[in-house]
């Protein structure tokens, strides 16, 4: 590889690895083995207009603030419905619940805000059920980020929002844990689902801090600079 190319490539890997970078405060791989419908509007697959919010219970070990939330999902039932991602707008409803006290499933609204048009980016690997789903990746920054506290559970929902024509599906995770809880017209609260170690796949992470932006963007123009010296001597 030339000095020249050197340069690129440190420029390149900078912006790709630098910029973006965010502290990981939780997360939970995906299985790819299937996944639940998070939708306000869709139809099932025995074709009946339905409605379903899913949340996962998680907590952290140090107090954090959570300004990136990113997941993975799919498309369709397990026989019918569109494979395929929305071909118009899409918007994603993030919700942070508290626990309740009671019976620990999901209470008071901490955090709520819908995400038009989130990142969604296809993974190249599928989710299976009866069929085979292509796997997206999505991510969104808050406008709003979540203060988060140690050691006390939360509840994180991500629904579609009204767009009946898709169907959405948040991935299950094979990481083990309390379940998951679900809410729909066939139940009358919060139900956690069975077995007892369904998960869903998602990622919390922070937002880099300005100063952080600004020492990532000082080292990229020290590489650019050297790159350039070495072409100069070469």
């Amino acid at each position: 590889m030339s000095r020249n190319s050197v340069a690129v490539w440190t420029l390149s890997a900078a912006f790709a690895t630098g910029l973006a970078r965010a502290d990981l405060i939780f997360e939970q791989q995906p299985s790819r083995n299937g996944g639940y419908a998070g939708d306000l509007d869709f139809y099932s697959d025995s074709g009946v207009r339905v409605w379903q919010q899913t949340a996962d219970d998680f907590d952290i070990q140090s107090d954090a603030i959570v300004g990136r939330v990113s997941f993975y999902g799919f498309y369709g039932g397990s026989y019918s419905g569109s494979l395929d991602p929305p071909s118009g707008d899409e918007t994603i409803r993030i919700r942070l619940y508290a626990t309740r006290p009671a019976d620990g499933l999901p209470g008071s609204v901490l955090y709520d805000e819908s995400f038009l048009n989130p990142s969604r980016v296809p993974t190249g690997e599928v989710v299976a059920t009866a069929r085979a789903h292509p796997e997206y990746f999505y991510e969104v920054e808050s406008r709003k980020p979540m203060a988060l506290s140690a050691n006390i559970t939360y509840w994180l929902e991500i629904v579609q929002v009204d767009l009946v024509d898709s169907h959405f599906r948040w991935e299950g995770s094979g990481s083990t844990g309390s379940p998951f809880a679900f809410l729909n017209p066939n139940v009358a609260d919060w139900t956690l689902s069975a077995p007892l170690n369904n998960n869903m796949a998602f990622r919390l992470s922070t937002i880099p801090e300005p100063a952080t932006l600004v020492l990532s963007t000082g080292g990229i123009v020290m590489g650019w600079r050297e790159g350039r010296r070495l072409r100069r001597r070469s």
